[in-house]
């Protein structure tokens, strides 16, 4: 859930500010893949946004940066007025990027998605001004965690069963911060 939440701060400030307040997403998810985390992104990223003037006009199953291009395509086609693309997965989000730039969309449709990579963090930083803001997992961390977490298991420590690493939301309205984390990759 906070990974859509972060990202759905970062939406509802940019609806507010650079949108009038009003919005028309379209959702690109992978809920045939593992539905529960991809409807908690989605829900986490629209109880942000929601608001009156925000609204959902396209829902579409597309996880894969190919595919995502395509259906992100039809959605941009079927409702020309759309102007953000919320994506609940990486390739989902650099798909919808791929599709705003190929309907030569940018500074109309703006994009925000889910997952960190070198990739997307260049796109935050690109001057197309398509893609907004992201929020990162952290899986360097997530493999230290685990790692220690087995090492004291084996030694017979009591271990958490539980461990949350934080996400890192990125924006390009903070470019530093998106060089830090790809410097981190």
């Amino acid at each position: 859930l906070q990974i859509g939440e972060t990202t759905g701060e970062a939406g509802a400030k940019f609806i507010k500010e650079k949108l009038g307040g009003k919005a028309k997403i379209g959702v690109l998810q992978f809920k045939s893949l593992l539905p529960e985390q991809s409807g908690d992104r989605v829900n986490g990223f629209l109880s942000k946004v929601k608001g009156e003037g925000v609204e959902v006009v396209a829902d579409q199953d597309a996880w894969l940066a190919e595919k995502a291009v395509a259906v992100a395509g039809d959605i941009i086609t079927a409702n020309p007025d759309i102007n953000i693309i919320f994506a609940a997965n990486e390739g989902g989000t650099v798909g919808g990027v791929q599709a705003v730039r190929n309907a030569g969309k940018q500074g109309k449709i703006f994009v925000f998605g889910t997952d960190g990579s070198e990739q997307i963090a260049n796109f935050l930083l690109s001057d197309d001004d398509v893609l907004q803001a992201v929020t990162a997992q952290k899986p360097y961390q997530m493999g230290v965690d685990a790692v220690n977490t087995a090492i004291a298991a084996i030694e017979g420590k009591p271990v958490e069963k539980t461990i949350i690493v934080p996400v890192q939301g990125l924006s390009r309205t903070d470019p530093e911060d998106v060089k830090k984390f790809k410097e981190s990759l």
